[in-house]
């Protein structure tokens, strides 16, 4: 069994296009998954889409589409068995299929559990929002030993093997007990250095050259156009940043030392940074745009009608639409009591078929598509929002 893919545009583009050549129906699955690949948590995926397998199953004897059935039923069941492939999970899976192909892909956000049976399209409304969300990153994990460079590229957070230095002093070539000394007399003990300018100096001096050799290392593997967060303790923090020539250092930082033991916690972690920092942030603006353009234009130039939704978007007036995708909630399979962001869904199959129609028709016409917290709505109980170009 072919492992998840990477949520990309180009992948949506793929699955666009199958719909327009490949023959319905076209089934679509949301669901949450565990990024742990522990047998409990693995069983429990599982279970969860061999329940939804049946449920696709009843939508489409319901809708006399019984042809289908028998190959739905034994991909996903093939899928569910494939204990290969419970082992590469993110926070979420979507797996789009008809009778000649199927695709899965990791999801950078939970989800609810979702459905979706469709004659002519797969269901991608809330992916065109993650797409515009979606940032790339590195987590540097610091630490004078045992340092770590993680990558998170569409939500698959992955350990980097940079060659980084084991230790303070492993990159410097320092015998541990010179070093030790001289970190004793550092904290407190005789200045005098045999000539050499002082302990405090010299043990300063030893960290400077771990951070910028660390730093360096970095700098020669990584793509710098991308963000990089730091994690550790304040005070060694801002020595690296001191040091540091990489361009893209994000101001805020995670608090607290990580072991190879910890990596789902720091995987949290930068996560929840990133949405705090930047993708919260660009949210708010959008609701703000929209009620500032709303009343400068008396209206003119926002859209809340899902009627005339429709109509503007496929003459490609929509410059940015907001639409209700996401929810915060506790209610989660995460074994912790933090609320979480995850994707969310009209309730009925007419709702997902207009917000879907409207937003393809928008992502082709070169707009915006920004999923909005339900309760965040500037129009409260709207599934969907614009903003006009003219």
């Amino acid at each position: 069994m072919q492992k998840p893919r990477k949520l990309s545009s180009s992948e949506v583009e793929k699955l666009e296009s199958i719909a327009i050549d490949g023959t319905g129906p076209f089934i679509t699955i949301y669901m949450p998954t565990h990024d742990s690949a522990t047998p409990p948590n693995s069983n429990e995926d599982q279970i969860r889409l061999k329940n939804l397998m049946h449920q696709a199953c009843d939508m489409l004897s319901a809708a006399e589409r019984r042809t289908a059935e028998p190959i739905i039923v034994a991909t996903l069941a093939a899928m569910t068995a494939d204990t290969g492939f419970w082992k590469n999970q993110t926070l979420g899976l979507m797996i789009c299929m008809n009778a000649d192909t199927m695709s899965s892909y990791n999801l950078p956000t939970d989800t609810e559990e979702c459905v979706d049976v469709s004659n002519d399209q797969f269901y991608l409304a809330p992916i065109y929002g993650l797409l515009e969300d979606q940032q790339s990153y590195y987590v540097l994990a610091m630490s004078q030993h045992e340092p770590m460079l993680f990558a998170d590229d569409a939500g698959s957070f992955s350990l980097m093997k940079v060659g980084l230095p084991k230790s303070l002093e492993d990159g410097l070539n320092i015998d541990e007990t010179v070093l030790g000394r001289e970190q004793q007399r550092s904290m407190g003990g005789s200045d005098t250095y045999n000539g050499r300018g002082g302990a405090k100096n010299q043990a300063d001096e030893n960290r400077a050259r771990y951070w910028k050799l660390l730093d360096s290392k970095i700098m020669s593997k990584a793509d710098t156009s991308k963000m990089m967060l730091l994690a550790g303790t304040d005070s060694e923090i801002a020595e690296y940043k001191e040091h540091s020539a990489y361009p893209k250092l994000v101001a805020k930082h995670i608090h607290g030392s990580f072991s190879k033991f910890q990596i789902p916690e720091l995987a949290e972690a930068a996560r929840h940074l990133v949405a705090s920092e930047l993708t919260e942030p660009a949210h708010d603006k959008s609701i703000q745009d929209y009620s500032r353009i709303k009343g400068e234009t008396r209206g003119a130039r926002t859209i809340q009608d899902i009627t005339e939704l429709q109509q503007a978007a496929k003459s490609g007036r929509i410059e940015t639409l907001l639409v209700a995708m996401t929810r915060r909630t506790r209610d989660t399979i995460r074994d912790d009591s933090n609320d979480r962001m995850i994707l969310s869904f009209p309730a009925s199959d007419t709702a997902r078929r207009t917000i879907q129609l409207v937003a393809s028709s928008v992502r082709h016409a070169g707009g915006r598509i920004v999923n909005i917290a339900m309760d965040a709505m500037p129009e409260p109980g709207k599934p969907a929002l614009a903003i006009l170009r003219y």
